[in-house]
């Protein structure tokens, strides 16, 4: 475990709010790399994800940015536009 990732246990555990948003903000992190890694491998531009995905390109780039959160129907539309399925997993805390 990193420096960072035992001082946010430390604080999670101390501070209910702290952790209900570090898990948001972890989240919106994982689906920005997962969508920058998406358009990586199809070479496909944002303009060009979106116009296959029927997504307006400001909302693929936020999801890009790590701005906003994601519905698991919106990114399994994303996913598909491309010829992909959206993998979901539970993991330990």
């Amino acid at each position: 475990m990193s420096a960072i990732q035992e001082l946010a246990a430390r604080y999670a555990a101390e501070d209910p709010q702290f952790k209900k948003a570090y898990r948001k903000e972890t989240r919106k992190l994982e689906i920005s790399v997962a969508m920058t890694d998406l358009m990586d491998e199809t070479g496909l531009s944002a303009r060009e994800l979106a116009r296959q995905s029927h997504r307006p390109l400001s909302f693929i780039r936020q999801l890009e940015a790590g701005r906003i959160d994601a519905s698991v129907s919106s990114l399994e539309k994303i996913a598909n536009s491309v010829g992909k399925r959206l993998k979901i997993s539970f993991v330990d805390e």
